[in-house]
């Protein structure tokens, strides 16, 4: 898998997810798309298609010559986030072919309490120490909100928890609109979705109990329930994957991103790089720092709950806080944004070294 050291930042931070709020804005390249929603009940889904009204994001912005189009795509069962993206081009009046198709994939897998002992910011796999977890795949319920800002229309859907799952410790906010607009005093554009991300009540031994007598690996166990541990921390492991191209991440500037032909396009997303917290029962208003490290081991990670393809990478988000009651993360915005680099002259950096490590968890 590629990672390469730096390239914009589109996100700032939103004091809270609890509260949305949307102010039409303008990003280069954007354009205006009109959409249509599906909903399956029985299978917990949804899917929503964003087409282009005038051209594409990049290239020829003549209605009849090129569109673009986004089918998002969400799972409750397991919380994956999927899109793929089309660029139609013209053969003759009325009639398209699909000029280029990809697709990506972003999942969250896991909350990991950690202990800081390596000397690293942030969780480093199999190097920091584990000591409590509770995995993000068991299962969600979904609602959305529709609004109109001036003439661009808002889709708000909330993703919180079932009965079965830990209550109120994890929840996702996931946003789609018409043209640009900001969310929470962040960019998005037509072509993306920001998935704003809260952990509350980790830290509660009502919200968080353990789930399972057996709790020595995440296989065994949905929650371990919070440690004792004065100066743990808290983080997100998720895979992100394609099953069309390769991708590189990019931790110095926040991306994630597909290796493609397509020059000033980037298909993959950003997130933030930091957070708001909160301690006990009192609002701070602090900031926190968010530390990204990226792992190329995903099938056998302890983390990761099913089988991936070889386009496939782990991403860890770790909040640079101690034992806080809440976090609201304007986490990753996903999609397809202009963009400067080129897609297509990421250098190539693989570890050639096999770690092999047995990970002792000391959990209360």
């Amino acid at each position: 898998m590629k990672q390469i050291s730096t390239i914009i930042l589109l996100l700032t931070l939103s004091i809270s997810t609890c509260y949305s709020s949307y102010l039409p804005t303008t990003i280069p390249g954007d354009v205006t798309r009109t959409n249509t929603t599906t909903t399956d009940t029985y299978s917990r889904s949804f899917n929503v298609t964003l087409k282009s009204t005038i051209g594409q994001i990049v290239g020829n912005t003549a209605a009849g010559e090129t569109f673009d189009q986004l089918n998002f795509y969400f799972n409750a069962s397991n919380l994956n986030v999927y899109y793929d993206y089309a660029i139609y081009k013209s053969s003759s009046p009325s009639r398209y072919y699909i000029g280029g198709l990809y697709n990506f994939n972003y999942r969250p897998s896991c909350i990991v309490e950690y202990l800081e002992t390596n000397g690293k910011p942030g969780y480093q796999y199999l190097q920091d120490q584990v000591v409590g977890w509770l995995r993000l795949d068991v299962g969600y319920k979904f609602s959305v909100l529709r609004q109109s800002v001036g003439s661009v229309g808002v889709f708000n859907y909330t993703i919180s928890p079932n009965s079965q799952y830990p209550a109120n410790v994890f929840s996702m906010n996931m946003y789609l609109s018409s043209s640009a607009i900001d969310v929470n005093s962040v960019p998005m554009a037509s072509a993306q979705s920001m998935l704003s991300m809260t952990i509350s009540n980790y830290y509660s031994l009502t919200n968080n109990r353990k789930s399972s007598s057996i709790c020595d690996t995440p296989a065994d166990c949905v929650s371990t329930g919070p440690s004792g541990y004065s100066q743990s921390r808290l983080a997100i492991v998720s895979v992100i994957y394609s099953s069309t191209n390769d991708f590189g991440t990019d931790l110095g500037k926040a991306k994630m991103m597909l290796t493609t032909s397509e020059k000033n396009l980037l298909i993959g997303g950003t997130w933030s790089k930091q957070a708001s917290t909160q301690y006990n029962t009192i609002y701070s208003g602090d900031t926190v720092n968010v530390y990204t490290s990226a792992n190329n081991t995903v099938n056998g990670n302890m983390f990761v709950f099913e089988k991936f393809g070889s386009l496939s990478q782990l991403l860890i988000h770790s909040f640079d806080t101690v034992r806080p009651s809440y976090l609201a993360w304007n986490g990753p915005i996903v999609g397809v944004v202009q963009d400067s680099h080129d897609n297509g002259s990421f250098k190539v950096v693989i570890p050639t070294f096999l770690i092999i490590v047995l990970i002792l968890c000391n959990l209360l």
